[in-house]
């Protein structure tokens, strides 16, 4: 029997992706003429990743979707922009919770540790909601479940209270006393 390679639009996406991430590779190049292309140049990368990303999600490659966002999220950090530095961490993770929630949180927490240095709790205490949402849906641990719940309390209280979602604080409030 023959082996079939599925649909032929999904694999063409599937190597335009990869052709945008060798595209972009070369813009975070500063070879001996990089003095003269002015060096690596951060923003035209991540767009390039950024554009790979979304064909690795169409063609439902998500693991490597993922890492193209932790590039963005390189190439952000590079260039000194922190928010898009944790959003696109938080993309990543994002991504990733169709494959492996571990790994997905391991971006989260990387982005949680961004939104927090700068200030930003209540996108912080999103992302604590989602992960304790992703452990309850797998049944982890009530405790664990929990102490996620209780860090994203802790970031909604650190939020000025007047910018800070009144149901969110309410559910989280709710799932700590449970």
């Amino acid at each position: 029997r023959a082996c079939r390679l599925g649909n032929p639009v999904l694999v063409l996406m599937g190597s335009g992706a990869k052709q945008l991430c060798q595209e972009a590779s070369k813009k975070l190049q500063s070879g001996f003429f990089g003095f003269l292309t002015g060096g690596p140049n951060f923003d035209a990368a991540s767009d390039l990743y950024q554009q790979a990303a979304n064909q690795y999600k169409l063609s439902k490659e998500w693991e490597e979707a993922s890492n193209c966002f932790v590039e963005c999220a390189k190439c952000a950090q590079k260039s000194g922009s922190s928010t898009d530095e944790a959003n696109f961490l938080m993309e990543a993770g994002n991504v990733m919770k169709r494959v492996s929630t571990v790994k997905a949180v391991e971006q989260y927490e990387k982005a949680i540790s961004i939104y927090n240095a700068a200030g930003r709790f209540q996108n912080s205490g999103k992302l604590l909601m989602s992960i304790a949402e992703l452990y309850e849906n797998e049944h982890l641990q009530h405790k664990e479940v929990k102490e996620y719940y209780k860090r994203a309390a802790e970031m909604f209280e650190l939020d000025d209270h007047g910018k800070s979602n009144r149901s969110e604080e309410r559910r989280v409030g709710k799932e700590c006393r449970s």
